[in-house]
């Protein structure tokens, strides 16, 4: 018994001894080993420096940064691709190389975008770039970058002016014929129509005819960048309204009287000028063909004319349809006096009622006039009258008598040229008779 004891204490010795020595030996072992090997470094993170930008296509040169979290020990490489966007390489950019290196000391490299301009109006495009395969590098988060082109082309600016620059009317009209003119902020061509008419390439100022001109007119340059249509109206009326033909008719109006104004109105007239004495009195719509001037005062000459004003503004100036009268003493028994115009050309003669008028017109510039005469007193008027109309009265009945007494010896004439013919006529046939008797009973 004792002897399985003293073995198996033996055993359990060695065992012990022998698991000792050999952890010892395997901790020694791998301490040695960390001492032998040499200690290696982290690797520097490389990345973009941002994750986005934009730029114009008509700058050509875009730099996009790369850097590492450190200085460099060693030489970075990394490659970049586009992974993404709606850009297309050859026409919108250009990439060179597709790999970058990042060399030892270093912190940075950039990548060369190169832009294209194609000069066409463009939507927005991008692309995209990413980052892959790093050597002595690991990559970071920002991997991916986005550049957005920007399109800095535009179609041609036309701007259309007029001479004279501005209307030189009333509501926009111009009352001298214009021309315009189209011009482009750049080199490109230019298309015109008016009212609605085929298109026409605009060689050089062009006069705008009578009326609403409705004028539509556009560019475009060699890269058929096309400018939306412009559309502006010019207004043109170089007419004038023809020159109102003026009639007066005098009314009594107690102490004083009332002058009453018509004239033939004017389809283009929107506006009359009443005029009298020189000074303007009214002003009144083209719908209205008549006026009352009231208060005329005895002793006083008075001059009418009036202007016919179109929508433009044009002015009936070049001529006036001009009347004078004087005002000798108001007549208190004549109403509704007047001055009926005769239809003679440029002259109007008149007679009323008590009243002797003579009216002429002033057109183009030739004098006329209107002179009315009143009675100096209503007695005097009175018995004047009386004795103008026996005075005619007498002159007529002895016009009557005189053409009667000249008649009458007239038919006496006749009538007694045929008494005494017929009577020779009787007597010649008598005596005949007589001798053809004779002239029986003798051969008997």
């Amino acid at each position: 018994m004792s002897q399985k004891l003293k073995r198996c204490f033996l055993i359990f010795s060695v065992t012990i001894f022998a698991l000792m020595t050999f952890f010892a030996f395997g901790l020694d072992k791998s301490k040695a080993a960390e001492e032998s090997e040499p200690q290696v470094d982290a690797l520097p993170i490389v990345q973009f420096s941002d994750v986005s930008t934009t730029g114009l296509e008509n700058s050509p040169s875009h730099p996009i940064r790369v850097y590492l979290s450190e200085v460099a020990t060693h030489d970075v490489i990394v490659d970049y691709s586009v992974i993404g966007g709606t850009a297309v390489a050859g026409e919108d950019y250009l990439l060179e190389y597709y790999s970058l290196k990042i060399r030892e000391g270093g912190s940075y490299a950039d990548i060369n975008l190169m832009l294209l301009d194609n000069h066409l109006v463009d939507k927005t495009r991008n692309l995209t770039l990413g980052l892959s395969g790093p050597i002595n590098a690991q990559l970071g988060e920002n991997a991916e970058f986005n550049f957005t082109i920007l399109d800095d082309d535009s179609a041609p600016v036309s701007t259309l002016t007029t001479v004279p620059q501005v209307a030189d009317g009333q509501n926009g009209w111009f009352i001298t014929k214009p021309e315009f003119e189209i011009s482009t902020d750049k080199i490109a061509d230019v298309y015109y129509r008016i009212n609605r008419q085929d298109w026409v390439v605009y060689a050089g100022p062009v006069t705008v005819l009578e009326g609403i001109n409705l004028i539509d007119y556009y560019a475009f340059d060699s890269y058929g960048n096309i400018e939306s249509i412009k559309t502006t109206t010019l207004k043109v009326d170089t007419v004038k309204p023809s020159i109102p033909s003026l009639i007066v008719k005098l009314e009594s109006q107690g102490e004083t009287m009332q002058a009453n104004l018509a004239w033939q109105t004017d389809e283009d007239s929107q506006f009359y000028q009443i005029w009298r004495n020189g000074v303007l009195i009214e002003t009144l719509s083209g719908e209205k063909k008549s006026f009352a001037d009231e208060g005329l005062v005895v002793n006083q000459s008075y001059e009418y004319y009036i202007i016919a004003i179109d929508r433009a503004g044009n002015q009936s100036v070049s001529g006036k349809s001009t009347v004078q009268f004087a005002v000798k003493e108001v007549i208190k028994e004549v109403k509704g006096t007047q001055t009926i115009a005769k239809p003679l050309p440029k002259v109007r003669k008149s007679i009323a009622k008590g009243v002797s008028t003579e009216v002429t017109e002033k057109v183009s510039g030739d004098e006329t006039k209107i002179v009315e005469e009143q009675p100096e007193k209503e007695s005097v008027k009175e018995s004047d009258s009386n004795k103008a109309n026996n005075q005619g009265t007498k002159e007529i009945n002895w016009n009557r008598i005189l053409l009667l007494i000249s008649v009458l010896i007239i038919l006496s004439g006749l009538g007694i040229g045929i008494y005494y013919g017929y009577g020779w006529f009787l007597s010649s046939k008598k005596t005949k008779t007589v001798v053809d008797e004779k002239k029986s009973k003798s051969r008997w």
